[in-house]
């Protein structure tokens, strides 16, 4: 499918922009949660803000979890170079998704994510979202990095997968 063919997708919602700046070190979790939580609640409650910031950031928390979490270096490089490529202001274009994508597969056993079968409709989506970004944020409080990072590459990767409208 097109990438320009983006009938239903999470960022239809809206996304918002919240000042991450990057993976400073000496963070505490709580921070790294300030910013998933934020920019994933923006996202998810309506229009407004600018969407390629808060990518950006929700980008920056996983390669921060990658670094927090010592994951496999496949997927650090992955994220990585999504993230700079974000930063540049590209993060919808297709070398972004297929990054993300190859970054997914390393954590996930080689598996690609796919459009989960529940995504019917926009609400369906949205509860979608929100299961995942709640799932990442319990990981992370628990400090399983892997589980966090797995969970939200999952979120940004369904906000970015064209999907066609019901």
């Amino acid at each position: 499918m097109p990438r320009a063919e983006w009938s239903v997708v999470l960022v239809a919602a809206g996304l918002g922009l919240f000042g991450w700046a990057g993976a400073a070190g000496g963070q505490e979790v709580a921070d790294l949660r300030t910013v998933i939580r934020t920019n994933a609640d923006r996202m998810l409650q309506g229009p407004g803000g600018d969407p390629q910031a808060t990518m950006t950031n929700l980008v920056g928390a996983v390669s921060r979890l990658a670094e927090d979490g010592g994951l496999p270096a496949p997927f650090r490089e992955g994220v990585d170079a999504a993230a700079a490529h974000s930063r540049e202001g590209r993060f919808l274009d297709d070398r972004v998704f297929t990054e993300l994508q190859a970054a997914y597969r390393a954590l996930n056993g080689g598996r690609a994510f796919a459009v989960p079968e529940s995504a019917k409709d926009m609400d369906s989506i949205l509860a979608w979202g929100r299961e995942r970004i709640e799932r990442c944020l319990a990981a992370l409080q628990a400090g399983r990095h892997e589980e966090s990072a797995r969970e939200l590459m999952a979120f940004i990767i369904m906000v970015i997968t064209p999907v066609e409208a019901p």
